[in-house]
């Protein structure tokens, strides 16, 4: 296996996991005086073009580290590209600067662990949220029929979760009715609606939507570095998994210069009402807030690889959509 990397990156030491087959183990050395996100590409026509590797394949020494010696990067290639060939692959290594602040993690009812991340006065989760059950255990139905997901009510009493395709292994989180999201209670005044998220988190409110887009705003977080206007996409989506996009400042454009919050947004589409298929996986991801519009629509926040801002709008309530939990 062939590597190359940027200029902070050295000793570069690429080896098949001892334990995990189709699995390979990425140590490096990491310099610079910053927090720096890490991402992976990988060509398997002699370097000529590479194609970025989904963040929902590497884990370790990813997300916000700092510099130092024997970082490590666990690479799942098999699941990547089951028929290619990964040991004949060139891996290129790419370090860019992260401005998020890593929190300290947080925990579901049914186990998973998620990254979080300080932006401004928050703390957002990182991944998007997989639980399958609320605080208190009470589980919430899993509906997978087409049918019966078309059958669901605008409204908030039925509750649903599915995973895009009916495979939680793509990597997305779940998907969740508003009324699964918010566990039939809707925001009211300034009460945090727990919903769906741990204990001590919540469903992020319409209000703490905005709170997150115009702090990325004032902080030039926006993709050309200015201040006004909503050009904040980049720096919440992920750095791989979004279909390209030639315009510069979508989140499909240039991705490996995505991601400087840390909030790592994947494209994991949602579930029509209409038909109760699944649709957008790879162009946009969508989340809901704990706002209803009206007693049939809720406000949600979408981001799409054609577009460089964060999304406000407003759907029918059945719609399944992802959901990112901040703390109270």
């Amino acid at each position: 296996m062939i590597y190359s990397q940027t200029g902070n990156i050295s000793h570069i030491q690429i080896s098949p996991h001892r334990d995990v087959p189709g699995k390979f183990e990425v140590r490096f050395d990491l310099e610079g005086q910053k927090a720096y996100n890490i991402s992976l590409e990988v060509s398997f026509d002699g370097g000529n073009t590479y194609a970025p590797v989904p963040e929902t394949h590497i884990s370790g020494d990813v997300i916000h580290i700092s510099s130092g010696t024997d970082k490590v990067i666990l690479w799942d290639g098999m699941a990547c590209f089951p028929d290619k060939n990964n040991e004949e692959a060139n891996l290129k290594i790419i370090a860019y600067e992260s401005k998020g602040q890593p929190g300290q993690g947080v925990t579901d009812i049914d186990g998973n662990t998620y990254r979080t991340v300080i932006i401004g006065n928050q703390t957002w989760m990182a991944e998007n949220l997989k639980a399958t059950k609320y605080g208190d255990g009470t589980t919430i139905p899993h509906v997978t029929d087409e049918v019966a997901w078309h059958n669901l009510g605008d409204n908030n009493t039925d509750k649903a979760y599915c995973f895009y395709n009916n495979d939680e292994s793509l990597g997305y989180g779940a998907l969740y009715t508003y009324a699964a999201a918010v566990n039939g209670t809707p925001q009211s005044g300034n009460n945090h609606v727990q919903g769906v998220c741990p204990d001590g988190w919540h469903v992020p409110s319409d209000t703490e939507w905005t709170e997150l887009e115009n702090y990325l705003i004032a902080n030039g977080y926006n993709y050309d570095g200015t201040t006004t206007g909503n050009k904040i996409a980049k720096s919440l989506a992920s750095t791989s998994g979004w279909t390209n996009s030639g315009r510069i400042g979508d989140v499909g454009n240039n991705q490996s210069t995505n991601n400087t919050t840390g909030w790592s947004a994947l494209p994991g589409g949602c579930h029509y009402p209409g038909d109760g298929t699944f649709g957008g996986a790879g162009i946009y991801g969508n989340w809901w807030s704990s706002s209803e519009d009206c007693s049939s629509d809720a406000y949600g926040r979408e981001l799409s690889c054609r577009n460089p801002g964060l999304y406000r709008y407003s759907p029918y309530k059945s719609y399944g959509f992802s959901v990112r939990c901040v703390r109270d």
